[in-house]
């Protein structure tokens, strides 16, 4: 990764750049978890970035596995750049007992389909939009009803259970669920769903922290501004399921650019906000 830095920012010209001798080092490996890779099939750019971020940690972190799931960290630059930690907070219905457990991630993986059927029953849309922040109040400000073993009552009771974020990363990942597998005359069949969602150049994430609540007005604008994010990049999945193509755009300073394959041109904040994103990612406004 070093090389690709030294590379990449050494050298002022105009050629385009690609990261050859890490995907290259990904083909000639005998690591049986990069098999996948060695094909002409086209990949899934969450599930790449997964496991580049993954394998950049192996490589220059403290040499364990990254533990998604679990509080473990390191000092990486992977973990110092992309991973956060969740809270998990169960509330028992019964006794008002509250259980918190924490977990690390390295993206936030958003679903669409149940979120855009219940707006199509509610508007009477066929193809209804979704914002960005709906689809996070969706899995981080709203609970859920579940079944928990309290220690408290010592006994199985009705629970509520939600989701927030209790520390943000410095370059936050957003995978929007495109894909999917559902259920035909005979098999499952994977298909795409091409709902639109807006989403934001500046993004708040406070709501979505479990700093959010109880806090004055003043605490919870200086909070604010802890938590706001600047759009850095997009993801976009152009074309069917088996026959798609990914471009991205990306920002370097105030100006866009879209990168697709070899070709890479200038694009304007208005083509970025009119692509329909697969991945999104927002770097803490400090930083940006």
């Amino acid at each position: 990764m070093d090389d690709m830095f030294q590379d990449f920012y050494a050298v002022e010209n105009t050629n385009g750049f690609t990261a050859a001798s890490i995907l290259s080092g990904f083909w000639i490996s005998e690591k049986k978890a990069f098999e996948n890779l060695v094909t002409t099939k086209e990949q899934d750019a969450h599930e790449f970035f997964q496991f580049l971020a993954e394998e950049l940690h192996e490589r220059n972190g403290d040499g364990k596995p990254p533990e998604i799931g679990s509080e473990h960290s390191c000092n990486c630059i992977i973990h110092q750049t992309f991973y956060g930690k969740l809270q998990s907070t169960t509330t028992c219905q019964n006794c008002g007992g509250v259980t918190n457990a924490v977990q690390s991630f390295l993206d936030l993986s958003l679903g669409l389909d149940n979120l855009a059927q219940r707006r199509a029953r509610k508007t009477g849309q066929k193809q209804p939009s979704l914002t960005l922040q709906e689809c996070l109040d969706e899995e981080y400000v709203k609970s859920d009803k579940c079944e928990y073993r309290c220690h408290n009552c010592d006994s199985t009771q009705q629970a509520r259970r939600n989701t927030s974020i209790k520390r943000l990363p410095n370059v936050l990942a957003i995978q929007l669920k495109r894909f999917e597998f559902k259920q035909g005359r005979h098999d499952r069949a994977p298909s795409k769903i091409d709902t639109t969602v807006n989403f934001p150049l500046q993004l708040n994430m406070l709501p979505y922290t479990n700093r959010a609540k109880g806090s004055d007005t003043k605490e919870s604008f200086e909070l604010a501004r802890s938590c706001t994010y600047d759009l850095l990049s997009v993801v976009v999945h152009v074309g069917e399921i088996d026959t798609g193509h990914y471009v991205s755009y990306c920002r370097v300073a105030d100006q866009w650019f879209k990168f697709n394959d070899h070709k890479v041109e200038m694009a304007s904040k208005s083509d970025v906000l009119s692509a329909q994103p697969y991945l999104l990612f927002y770097i803490i406004r400090s930083l940006s």
